[in-house]
Parts: structure tokens; sequence; C-alpha cells
């Protein structure tokens, strides 16, 4: 029997809800992403492009290149050096020292091939920074934010922003700085591989990677198995064969192949991520700082929730929470913390440490809290930037200058106004406290509470802490692009004047780094008052170029500064030499030895004045101090004996030949002096040996030709006389007038 079926009454056409289309953001990403980093990237060169016309700098520069005798060639020994020493006396950053020698085999001294390869490096940062901000906020939807679609283009922004930044330009545009460029490819790397490992992704790429590393393991140990890596701890020697290091980085890296091919369920994810941040810490050892950056990751990606069980406070789960989360990290702050205190050690080994700098620990507290406050203030509001930031001078009652009392104030505001306006917000405030904390994360150990170095602040050290700053601006955007509609052409406007704002600043201080006259002088015309090294580096360009005259008033401002270099004075009596002002010259010259009295180059330049003066007595002694300072000064020995042979003392003068000739037996001038001194003293036979002994090792030499013609018509010998006479004659010598008429 069948049952009556249910007057169900139908739903009006106008009743049904239309089902809500569905944008696929994902192909959106996928067919703008490519040619939105391509646009990235060619603005980027084009602001950097002035870059390579530099020139090498007197600022670190001769140390990394035009002096290096490491980066030459890939020798067993030079690489034993950039591998396991620190060859700069500067740090330790192997990766960026061999980056640096790849470079040499191409470019040699030509600075044009250096900066190319640095504005590459700069740019690839840029599309990291483009990944790794994308990276996040699509894990950020994965553990419960808002969804939010990613919008190409504003990220983009956000790359844009860090490659045309003008606090970046130091990091691109002074080649000692590769090593910036060099640790922020690593850094953001590792930081994206971090972010999937949270999300239990697998990197198969380490393995190939790692059989790469292996290879590599071989090799060093067969080239380097004749070197050692030698050190002292208190007082007691050691060493380890560079081959041993090789051979226990293999063993380390066939365990990590092994387990990733026969036992998947070990998981290497975040071992891998150790191995990109070592990459990173070798090139510089800024990257310390990546176990804290990962540890404000956690916290915007709630891994913190994870971590939190058992029973009390809130506050008491989340700090054990925390706590968890930190030993997870064990090894990276313990690697962290070596390197941290190799750095230190090797700084203050090379005397670039200072632990007060003449202020107590309340004003270094001031001065940190300053440093935090202005790098935030430059990059919003980049103008008026330097290369050098010096210390303040403190007051006559040894007080800071005013503004550093309030600098705690702008700190703490930074901080916590920001977390304050978004307390109610649970997800946006972590947002916050991601931006500042990785921005503090990456700013902490360079804010001088410990100084390393003379400044106070350097642009260069924004380099990676500004991600954060610019992550905020990135999500924010995104934030209220889909909070209001109307808010999009202001969005718009706004960017595309913030990008051109900051592509124009930029270029222009680019042009600030052009060499190192451009560099000094407008560090000069931004702090004049308060340091002498612009003066010294900007006089010493000015000698090395020889332009002494424009040298000239950089060292009589070093005067009035009451500076203490002998360098300073030295160059200065030189420069009153060539003026022929040598009163001045030697009043300088007396300074200059008050400050340095081991300095041989000072007691031969004032030897050379005496000289000029006539004054041969005096000069014959500064040149002997000179040498006797310095052995290896042996120029000054030779202008001695020509000194001694006018001043009749012919024996001295031929000791110190004898000296010359010791030390460079196959110098024919040194022959030629001992010859001329014989001659002088009326014995021509033993300059007839001297003489020949020349001709032996410059069969052209005409002058050394009529020294021996002088000699046989000494002897009465006219036949050879007019011999070499003639040949004189014949190899370019002009013979006096009349000679060979009297052979």
């Amino acid at each position: 029997m069948n049952k009556p079926r249910k007057n169900t009454p139908k739903k009006s056409s106008a009743a049904t809800k239309p089902k809500p289309q569905h944008i696929d953001y994902s192909t959106f990403n996928t067919q703008h992403s490519t040619l939105l980093l391509v646009g990235v990237c060619v603005i980027i060169f084009v602001c950097f492009h002035y870059t390579l016309q530099n020139q090498f700098l007197n600022w670190d520069d001769w140390i990394y290149i035009p002096k290096d005798k490491y980066i030459t060639s890939f020798s067993a020994a030079n690489l034993n050096s950039m591998l396991f020493h620190d060859i700069t006396l500067n740090y330790y950053h192997p990766l960026t020292m061999l980056s640096l020698a790849v470079n040499y085999q191409f470019s040699h001294l030509n600075p044009w091939g250096y900066y190319f390869t640095t504005i590459l490096l700069h740019i690839l940062n840029a599309v990291l920074v483009f990944f790794f901000a994308k990276t996040l906020m699509d894990a950020m939807v994965k553990v419960g934010y808002k969804a939010i679609p990613v919008i190409p283009w504003i990220v983009a922004v956000g790359a844009l922003i860090h490659g045309i930044h003008p606090m970046h330009v130091e990091s691109v545009s002074w080649i000692s700085e590769r090593k910036d460029v060099m640790y922020a490819i690593f850094y953001f790397t590792a930081l994206m591989m971090y972010v999937r490992y949270t999300e239990g992704k697998k990197f198969p790429w380490m393995l190939y990677l790692n059989i790469v590393f292996e290879i590599g393991c071989i090799l060093g140990s067969i080239g380097l198995n004749s070197f050692s890596l030698d050190f002292t701890i208190k007082g007691h020697n050691f060493s380890i064969g560079d081959s041993s290091i090789f051979i226990s980085l293999f063993i380390l890296l066939a365990a990590a192949i092994v387990i990733e091919l026969k036992y998947k369920k070990i998981k290497l994810e975040l071992f891998y991520v150790l191995e990109i941040f070592l990459l990173s810490l070798f090139s510089k050892p800024m990257a310390v700082s990546f176990p804290l950056s990962i540890l404000v990751v956690d916290l915007l990606l709630k891994r913190d929730i994870k971590f939190i069980s058992g029973q009390g406070s809130w506050l008491y789960r989340e700090a054990k929470a925390l706590t968890k989360l930190v030993f997870e990290k064990w090894m990276f702050l313990f690697i962290a913390f070596l390197s941290g205190l190799q750095s230190i050690f090797l700084e203050i080994g090379h005397d670039t440490v200072v632990f007060t700098h003449g202020y107590n620990v309340f004003q270094k507290l001031l001065i940190s809290c300053y440093s935090f406050t202005m790098y935030v203030v430059d990059a919003f509001y980049p103008v008026n930037l330097s290369s050098y930031y010096p210390f303040p001078n403190l007051t006559s009652d040894y007080s800071l200058p005013s503004i550093f009392y309030v600098m705690p104030l702008f700190a703490l505001a930074i901080v916590c106004i920001p977390l304050y306006l978004v307390r109610k917000q649970k997800d946006l405030f972590r947002v916050v406290l991601f931006g500042v904390g990785f921005y503090f994360a990456n700013v902490v150990f360079i804010l001088q509470f410990l100084s390393a170095g003379t400044t106070i602040m350097s642009d260069r050290y924004s380099y990676v802490a500004y991600f954060g700053l610019i992550f905020l601006l990135v999500y924010l955007t995104h934030w209220f692009w889909f909070k209001n509609k109307s808010y999009r052409m202001a969005i718009r406007i706004s960017l595309a004047l913030i990008c051109g704002i900051l592509a124009y600043m930029c270029y222009e201080r680019t042009l600030v780094w052009h060499n190192p006259e451009t560099l000094w002088m407008d560090v000069i015309a931004k702090n004049h008052t308060q340091s002498q090294t612009p003066y010294f580096n900007l006089g010493s360009y000015y000698v090395d170029s020889g332009k002494y005259e424009k040298a000239y008033p950089e060292y009589v401002t070093l005067v009035k500064m009451n500076s203490k270099d002998a360098q300073v004075y030295r160059n200065l009596a030189m420069i009153y030499g060539l003026r022929r002002q040598y009163d001045s010259s030697l009043f300088c010259f007396s300074r200059a030895i008050k400050f340095d009295s081991v300095d041989a180059t000072i007691y031969g330049n004032r030897a050379i004045t005496y000289a000029n003066l006539g004054r041969f007595d005096m000069a014959v002694k500064d040149f002997g101090k000179a040498y006797s300072v310095d052995t290896s000064q042996i120029g000054f020995l030779s202008q001695e004996v020509g000194l001694l042979l006018q001043l009749g003392k012919f024996n001295e003068a031929i000791a110190d030949c004898n000296i010359l000739i010791r030390k460079k037996p196959q110098e024919p001038g040194y022959y030629m002096q001992r010859g001329n001194t014989y001659l002088s003293s009326g014995n021509p036979g033993p300059a007839v040996q001297d003489y020949s002994h020349v001709l032996e090792l410059q069969p052209k030499n005409g002058e050394c030709m009529y020294d021996l013609s002088v000699c046989y018509l000494k002897f009465n010998d006219r036949s050879d006389a007019l011999k070499y006479a003639i040949m004189a004659q014949s190899n370019g010598y002009k013979l006096p007038e009349g000679y060979l008429k009297t052979l």
C-alpha cells in the first residue's frame, strides 16, 4: 500500500541564496608572482646601477681585496687560511672570503665584478623576502588565523622595500659588507625551512646538497692534509689537523644521508635547518640572532599553544610552553653562543672591542636605547643617513646630551604602544609581537652595550632586522585591504609614493659610496665636529692619490682636534716638505716621533728633509735610525750611502753597501753604489769588480759602462777606457762633452 506523499512547500526562487563566487587565489599567485618578481629585480638593479662605477674604498676594502693575498688563488695554503683563520682581523667569515676569492679569479682588481656580484646577491635576498613573507602568511592561515588571501603585488612591495631601502645601500655599495648579503641569503632560507618544518614538510633536496658537501669534505681532507688548526687556551697549545675536521664532518653528513635514505621515520628537518644556519654563521657572525628569530616565529605560528599543558595559571603554563620551545632549539642556542664567544675573543684580540668607551653602565644603556630607537626612526624616515655615526661627546659634567635621557621612553613606546593598541585582537597582537620581536632579536646584539668599533650605529645592521617591520607593513596592508574596499585606492597611492621616494633616496645614497672622497666628504658634512676618523680617511685618500694640497686642510683640522695619530703629523710634515716649508716639516716629524717612536718611515722622511736643508750629518743619523728600527727598510740605508759618499765617509758607505748586497745579492743598484764609493775613494780596482758584476746583471747599463771607462782611465788603460765609453754611448748614455777626445 502506497504511503501518501507529504506536501512539502516549495521555496520561492527569490528566497534561494546564490552560492558565493570562489576566487582561486592560488592560480592568481602563480600567474602573477613571477612577473612581479622580475619587476622588483629590475627596479632594484636600476636603483643600484651607479654602484657598478664605484671604486675600492679606503675603509676595510683594502683588507678584503687589494692587499689580501689569500683570495688570489685556490692553493691549499690559501684555502686553509680562508677556511680556518680570521685572515681579515675582523670577523671569521670563510664563506664570504671564498665568494670574494671566486670574484678575484674573474675580476682581479677591477671593482666592477665585485659590485655586480653583490647587487645580484642583494636582489636574491629581495626575492627570498618575498617568499618568506608569503610562506609565513600561508602558514598563519593553517594555524587558525583568519583566512586572508595573499595578494602577490603587496608582498612584492614588501620585497621591493627591502631591496631599495636607503638603509640597505651600505650593505650593497660597500664591498667589505659582502658578508651582509651573504649571511642574509642563508638566514632567510633557513627561516623558510623552519616554517615548513613546523608544518611537517620535508626537504628532499637537502639529500643532494649533503652529497655535495660530502664530496667537498673528501677533497678537503686530501688537499689540506698537511695543514692544522692551531690555537691556545690558558697558555696551552692545541692543534687539530684540517683533515680531521673534514673527516668528522664527513661522518656526520654520511650519517644524515643514511638516515634520510633508510630510516624515513627519523625526522632530520630541524637538523637541515641547523645546517643552513651554520652556513649563515660562516658568512657573518651576526647570524647568532637566528635562534631568537625562530622563537618569535613560533609565537607567530602559535606553537606555544601546542606546548601548553597541565594545570596552573595561564602565565605559568605559557612560561612552561616557552621553555619547551627554547629547549627544542638547544643546539641552535649552543652554536650561537660559541660563535658569539669566538667573535668577542677575536675582537678583543684585535683591540676592536671596547667595554666602556668612557661611559658608565647607565650611559651605555641609554646609548643602546638610542640605537634601538633610531634604527626604527630611520626605517620610516631615512634622511640624513651617514656611513659613520660617532659616539656622542660627554658634556663638561660628564653627562650625555639630553636627548639620550628620553630615549628609554621612546624605546618602550615603540614596543608597548603597538601591542597595547591591538591587545584585544589576539591574532593581530601576535602579528605585531612578531614584527617588533623579530626586529629586536636582530638588533639586540649590535646596540653597542658591548662596543665593537667606533660608531654608535651602522646602517648595515638593519639589513635583516627590518624584515620584522616590513612584514608588519605587508600584513597590515592586507588586513586593511580586505577590511574596507574604500581604503584600497589610498593604499595603492600610499605604497606607490613610498616606493617612489625610497627608490630615489636609494639611488642618491649609492652616489655617496662612489669613492673615498665622496664617502668621507658626506660624513664630514653631517658629523663634522664629533670624530677624527672621517678627516683622517679623507686625508689619507688624498695622500695616496697624490693630491697633497687637498689633504693639507684635513690634516690641519686633525691637528686642531688634538690628534695623537703619528701618521697625521708624518703626512702633514711631508706636505710641508713638498711646499719647501722645512722648519714646519721638521716640527711635525718631531711630533710624529713623540706619538710613535718605532715607525721607520717617520725617521726616513725626516732624514730627507734634513738632506734638503743640507744638514747631511742629521740626515745620516735619521737614516741609520730608520734602518735600526726596521731592518726591512733597506731603501733608507741605500739613501744613507749616497749621503755618506757626499760627506766623504767612504768606509761607512762601503759597510752599508755590504749589508745591502747581503740582503739583495741580485740587486745591481747596490753593486753600483759600492763601485761608486770605491771609485770616489781612489780605489778603482774593487770598483771594476763591482761594475763588471752590474753588467752581468744588466748588460745594457750605459751608466755603468761609463764608470768602468773612468776606472780604466785611472789605470791609464785608454784602450779599455775608450771601449767602454763607446759602449756606454751606444747604449744611450750621454758622455761628458769632450770625454772621448781625452781618450
